[in-house]
């Protein structure tokens, strides 16, 4: 807080930035482990291939799908403009852009958003 402000707004919805990190995290670990695979040995990289077979890879990357799917809709109906990322491109956060300037940059904050949903689009 500073001068009175919070640098976000009073009953700031997080779950959506929380789920989208979540998802992100998780398929982080699958692909680590992918890749740990693969630095144990082509070989059992290529055996551990033949045992799921191509059943189980297309289950895979179904349900991966699936799961980022669902997180982009939840997201979309969690996003109202009290979310994080909607804060940061309102007309509130502009106005007390110049309390928090040492703390966090809206304006940054934004653009990304606005960049990652023009790639999504």
């Amino acid at each position: 807080m500073i001068g009175g402000s919070e640098c976000m707004g009073k009953g700031t919805t997080i779950w959506p930035t929380i789920l989208v990190l979540s998802t992100s995290s998780a398929t982080l670990l699958v692909s680590v482990l992918i890749l740990a695979s693969y630095f144990r040995g082509v070989k059992h990289a290529n055996k551990t291939d033949k045992t799921i077979g191509t059943a189980g890879f297309v289950i895979e990357k179904g349900a991966h799908i699936a799961v980022w799917i669902s997180t982009a809709a939840a997201y979309r109906v969690g996003k109202t403009g009290n979310d994080v990322w909607g804060w940061t491109c309102s007309t509130k956060a502009d106005e007390i852009q110049d309390q928090f300037e040492s703390v966090i940059d809206f304006n940054s904050f934004c653009n990304v958003q606005v960049c990652l949903e023009d790639l999504a689009a």
